[in-house]
């Protein structure tokens, strides 16, 4: 079986193609020493899901933000690619720390 490259697709926002847009929740942490890169992980769809993700990871030894981001999607994209919506004016919505 021959080993076969997938080629990279760069996504490009189309102001023609339907698109819809969503606000989630990230809970970006680390490890106190080390302030950045934060990892985050999936996004969350309430602001009480998040808080109780960060509180976890707070028990744990982490530290980091809670992030409110408005993302967009276009119809074209894979169902699961969302980029920040940085055509509105406050892309990153909201952040507090953990």
């Amino acid at each position: 079986m021959p080993y076969r490259v997938k080629p990279h697709r760069l996504l490009t926002y189309n102001p023609t193609r339907r698109h819809c847009t969503r606000t989630v929740y990230y809970v970006a942490h680390g490890r106190p020493p080390q302030l950045y890169p934060l990892r985050s992980g999936c996004p969350l769809t309430t602001f009480e899901a998040a808080r109780m993700h960060a509180h976890l990871l707070a028990r744990q030894g982490y530290a980091g933000w809670i992030m409110r981001v408005r993302e967009m999607r276009q119809e074209d994209w894979p169902a699961e690619q969302w980029l920040i919506d940085h055509g509105h004016e406050e892309p990153i919505v909201w952040m507090t720390p953990f």
